[in-house]
């Protein structure tokens, strides 16, 4: 016991001691900021609109597909196409920083599985598209779904985006 005594009356003594915990606390908290803790900024990312030669140009497989757009406008931020049967993946393209990526789906399903969403990776990011309710206009053979696209690079860089899930022929 005389030990543990020691060990706590010694550390008593150094008042500098308590300020330095406290500092050390402070940095490793989650309002820290400065390189490396949790406060930086998350790597900036930018989605963007797939246009038709970005499309022409990927040669994607696949009988079906399904589009991610963010607007009206019915422009894609990603499209991604596969076959009927469920042994298939499906192949996908999404525009980040200006370039055209290639995506695939993590697990085969098919068409079908595309339909409440996907989870897909390339090039060292994955993108997860949940469906998040019904969709608006009945009556439709393809009718858009809300949904949210959840990108995460490879460097760390995040973004969220609202948006359309849409697929048919």
């Amino acid at each position: 016991m005389i030990p543990l005594f020691r060990t706590r009356a010694t550390a008593c003594r150094l008042p500098g001691l308590g300020f330095v915990s406290a500092l050390a606390l402070a940095a490793c908290s989650e309002g820290a900021t400065g390189p490396g803790t949790a406060g930086d900024a998350e790597p900036a990312v930018e989605i963007g609109t797939l246009t038709a030669d970005d499309i022409r140009g990927t040669d994607l497989p696949g009988e079906l597909a399904c589009a991610f757009d963010i607007d009206d406008s019915r422009q894609p931020v990603m499209l991604v196409r596969a076959n009927v049967m469920d042994e298939e993946f499906s192949e996908g393209v999404i525009k980040v920083d200006g370039r055209v990526e290639p995506v695939r789906s993590q697990t085969p399903g098919g068409f079908n599985a595309l339909l409440d969403g996907e989870t897909l990776a390339g090039g060292g990011m994955t993108v997860d598209v949940i469906v998040t309710g019904e969709p608006e206009t009945a009556g439709e053979e393809s009718p858009p779904m809300p949904a949210r696209l959840v990108y995460v690079g490879d460097n760390g860089a995040r973004m969220v985006v609202e948006g359309e899930w849409r697929c048919g022929p």
